[in-house]
């Protein structure tokens, strides 16, 4: 049998040997590749490993259309002004021919008819002689019934106050002692009265 040639059997020695020690791939610092079977020396430069698939550094967060908060002011910047509060409801004060008071968003209330004892007016049906005077008088009374309108006046915030905090405790009290049905509609309203106070009183 023919000898294999010199250098095939000491290239097959030499795969033999790389397979059992470790090959190490150096750069040098000119950039030439070498590999040996010792650790890459200080001044190479070690080649470095391909990128691994894994997972992303930043924590996913799903968009769902909403937007960011805006980041806080820097310091020594001057906050943005606040909105100013609403403006004061206009209500007024009106009375009535009998003197009773009640608060109105109309400053005009409608014309009404109430009976001429209402206001101290009288009648007569004697067959006596009238003056003209009286005559008149019986004209405009009109069958017993005088024609009447309340006066009304605007009210300031310290009296629109002094109202919303006395609707609150009424309001709260038929609360507490209504049937189910009606409880809803006065507990809105305690809390329509509640807020007027905050905005329009300090609380």
């Amino acid at each position: 049998m023919a000898a294999r040639p010199l250098p095939v059997l000491v290239l097959l020695l030499a795969a033999g040997a790389a397979q059992a020690q470790a090959i190490h791939k150096c750069r040098d610092a000119e950039g030439r590749i070498a590999y040996q079977d010792q650790p890459c020396p200080v001044e190479a430069l070690p080649l470095p490993l391909p990128p691994i698939d894994g997972p992303p550094s930043d924590r996913y967060v799903p968009d769902l259309g909403a937007k960011a908060a805006p980041p806080p002011p820097p310091d020594g910047t001057p906050a943005p002004p606040t909105a100013p509060p609403p403006p004061l409801p206009q209500r007024y004060a009106c009375t009535r021919e009998d003197g009773e008071t009640y608060v109105s968003d109309n400053p005009v209330p409608p014309v009404r008819y109430v009976p001429a004892w209402a206001v101290g007016a009288t009648t007569t049906t004697s067959n006596l002689p009238r003056s003209p005077a009286r005559q008149e008088w019986d004209r405009r009374v009109g069958g017993a019934y005088v024609r009447v309108q309340d006066r009304c006046s605007p009210m300031g915030r310290d009296a629109l106050c002094v109202h919303w905090r006395g609707a609150l405790d009424t309001a709260r009290g038929g609360a507490r002692t209504a049937f189910a049905a009606e409880r809803g509609a006065l507990e809105r309203q305690v809390a329509d009265l509640r807020e007027s106070l905050r905005v329009h009183c300090g609380g």
